[in-house]
């Protein structure tokens, strides 16, 4: 109780924060983002020292170790200084900040965390003081909690930028007359929307069909989630002449999980399998790398070879992509490079009030030895 005393002294400092185990954001952000939202709103001034790392951790439930990297975080940004004793103290705001603040809001899909911390960095080095809002979900199946979000757009900012976002998010951002931009998604006209930086697939899908025709394919499983996921590849296939079908591999989460998605894969392939190799269909494409992985695991524990037996192809992220002795054939999204793309988007922005035209982002076809 006595560190709680410490710690909320002030009007709950930390705005009741429950820390999001399962969101994509970072502990250390999470801790970071609530510390400069109760600097900006007053609750410690300049020259006020913050609480100890360990009155932070032992409130929030973490380990020192993150209360410390969040400390390190505001002192790059140059919020805070860092004293002994695991200890920080508030600086005078420099000009730089001053209503140079930038929200970033997503749903929590850990596709798009490379892209995120990348555009992050680069507005903080910009001199953007940046806070993010996440969207967990009350339960496995409940709804989006949005309590974190209406809270995060009560405070003023130079832009909020909104990546893969549901309509009714979306709504809210509208509602709050802030301006704000749409990024890895198509956005309609609306009061507040000064630009989008659409994700295409549209590219990539059609360099992989042309590889199949080249190829002389006859016939495409699209292994996917749940029924929809893979439509344009189905379609794109069958206006080539390509006979394509889904295998829908569904997972028992709401959100898919890495081992999940994995393990549903591993033993979907492995009952197929057990009726023999001939059950295997010509080419096989994946709208997901953990399916793909969970798939060929179970292939190499029963003796498929690929790309003798069958011929693979994934969609994949650069950072997530698992190696095989034989690499994978693939559209490929490098977060990374899309998140510098982003950056260099949003900055013009900021910097010139004119959002550029035309801008968009999307993977690429990579031939790999299991699909040559």
């Amino acid at each position: 109780m006595a560190a709680k005393n410490r710690l909320y002294g002030k009007s709950a400092a930390f705005n009741g924060l429950v820390v999001d185990r399962g969101s994509w954001v970072k502990l250390p952000h999470q801790v970071a983002d609530a510390l400069r939202r109760a600097i900006a709103d007053g609750v410690w001034t300049p020259g006020e020292k913050l609480p100890s790392t360990r009155d932070m951790a032992s409130e929030l439930g973490v380990s020192r170790r993150v209360a410390t990297d969040a400390l390190r975080i505001l002192a790059k940004e140059g919020r805070v200084s860092l004293r002994e004793k695991s200890s920080a103290v508030v600086n005078v705001e420099e000009s730089l900040h001053k209503n140079h603040k930038v929200l970033l809001l997503h749903h929590g899909s850990v596709s798009f965390a490379d892209a995120e911390d990348r555009i992050r960095m680069r507005l903080n080095d910009a001199g953007y003081m940046v806070s993010t809002a996440a969207l967990p979900r009350v339960g496995a199946h409940g709804r989006y909690d949005i309590a974190r979000l209406r809270a995060g757009l009560r405070h003023p900012y130079e832009l909020v930028v909104c990546l893969p976002s549901k309509s009714h998010v979306l709504d809210i951002v509208k509602a709050s007359r802030q301006p704000f931009a749409a990024v890895f998604c198509d956005a309609v006209k609306a009061p507040g929307l000064v630009g989008a930086v659409p994700l295409r697939t549209d590219g990539a899908e059609e360099a992989f069909v042309r590889h199949c025709v080249r190829r002389r394919v006859k016939s495409v499983t699209v292994v996917c989630k749940w029924c929809g996921d893979g439509a344009e590849m189905l379609s794109r296939l069958a206006a080539a002449g390509v006979a394509a079908e889904p295998w829908i591999v569904p997972a028992k989460v709401c959100v898919y999980r890495r081992e999940a998605v994995e393990r549903a894969a591993f033993h979907a392939f492995s009952r197929r399998l057990a009726g023999g190799r001939a059950r295997l269909p010509e080419v096989l494409y994946f709208t997901d790398d953990y399916l793909c992985y969970g798939a060929m695991t179970a292939m190499l524990t029963y003796g498929v070879r690929v790309p003798e037996d069958v011929r693979v192809a994934t969609l994949a992220t650069c950072s997530g992509l698992r190696t095989f002795k034989t690499s994978l054939s693939r559209i490929e999204h490098d977060m990374l490079a899309m998140g510098e793309v982003v950056s260099d988007t949003l900055l013009e922005y900021l910097r010139t009030g004119v959002f550029p035209d035309g801008v968009s982002v999307g993977p690429a076809w990579r031939v790999g030895g299991s699909f040559p």
